[in-house]
């Protein structure tokens, strides 16, 4: 019996010989790298919009906590301190 040790040489050759799909395999944790590039500028679009959503989501959050903070309620303004009176013509509108 003869033992047959590759070189890395032989097996790179080896290896350029086999397809290479970039198939998915059971438990993948990304996505396949894009095979056309009308993927590749999806997938671009999608990580631009992401991090529109992400800037305008932390945007908000700092507006409903600057509000909650102006709001509060120990500021001196109450709803008592104001005099409101029946307006039939802002009822109808």
């Amino acid at each position: 019996m003869t033992l047959h040790l590759f070189t890395a040489v032989q097996l790179l050759k080896l290896t350029c010989l086999i397809p290479s799909f970039d198939a998915a395999q059971s438990g993948q944790m990304n996505f396949q790298r894009p095979a056309t590039q009308t993927m590749s500028y999806l997938v671009d679009l999608h990580h631009d919009i992401f991090a529109i959503l992400l800037f305008l989501c932390v945007l908000v959050f700092y507006w409903l906590i600057q509000a909650a903070n102006k709001f509060r309620s120990t500021n001196k303004f109450t709803l008592r301190d104001f005099q409101f009176t029946a307006h039939t013509g802002l009822e109808v509108v």
